[in-house]
């Protein structure tokens, strides 16, 4: 496993994967990058695992992608560069778990995508986040023109990206572009809390719940037809057998994931 993002399980079944490049406000050079698809796909996997947090280190989430590293490549290199990313993305957004972003100090560029891919973002109320690609001479990657837009409409979005406006964690969360903000330094413990809010849960319920919404769908008969297929499947499953059982004979239920 590499040092460059560390992973910790506690007792409960919580992961939290630390971005541990902190000299360089945890830029997503592509080894960081790497490392962090790796994490991800690792704790996805694990049946002792419910939830995932991920973080910063020293008191910083992300400032986007690495400038110093940020080179011309051929078309193809590029392409290649970006599909790598969007599989990140897709890692987090498509896994099992639920995953929930704690940011502290910076989440610029690419650390501002990699923290709304999450599913749920607690920021500090003096966080700074930006959209700031445009700066830089890019547009928006790691799902931002979608998951921004999702969460502040897509009109709001577009402006955001195209001037690269700063905002601070109270003013993200007045506009629905985090879910909590808390003091600085506490965002840690509050992801804690969440993620706790997941333990005990269905698995198998859990992870088509989210599959359903990261289908996205487009109408009515879309979400309809989701939820016939995944539903169906549930309906079979031992753990819907035991949270009935468990709700006839008034006891708490014990989920397999089975």
């Amino acid at each position: 496993m590499s040092d460059l993002v560390l992973t910790d399980v506690d007792a409960d079944g919580i992961a939290v994967l630390t971005l541990n490049r902190p000299r360089r406000l945890n830029a997503l050079a592509p080894d960081l990058r790497d490392a962090l698809h790796v994490a991800v796909i690792d704790v996805m996997a694990r049946e002792d695992v419910a939830a995932v947090i991920i973080t910063g280190a020293e008191g910083r989430f992300c400032a986007g992608g690495d400038i110093s590293q940020m080179v011309q490549p051929p078309i193809v290199q590029g392409r290649m560069r970006m599909e790598k990313t969007a599989e990140v993305v897709r890692a987090i957004a498509n896994g099992a778990k639920p995953v929930i972003a704690a940011v502290e100090g910076v989440a610029y560029g690419g650390g501002l995508s990699l923290a709304l891919a999450c599913d749920y973002v607690i920021a500090a109320e003096d966080a700074r986040l930006c959209a700031s690609f445009v700066n830089v001479g890019l547009a928006p990657d790691y799902g931002l023109s979608y998951s921004l837009a999702m969460r502040v409409g897509a009109a709001r979005a577009k402006r955001m990206c195209l001037r690269a406006i700063e905002m601070r964690g109270a003013e993200a969360l007045a506009i629905g572009m985090v879910d909590e903000v808390c003091p600085k330094g506490e965002t840690l413990a509050r992801a804690l809390a969440e993620a706790k809010g997941y333990v005990g849960r269905p698995p198998l319920a859990v992870a088509l719940t989210k599959a359903a919404f990261a289908r996205a769908p487009s109408s009515l008969d879309e979400a309809l037809r989701t939820e016939v297929d995944f539903q169906s499947t549930l309906f079979r499953t031992e753990d819907h057998k035991e949270g009935v059982d468990a709700f006839l004979e008034k006891r708490k239920p014990v989920f397999r994931g089975r």
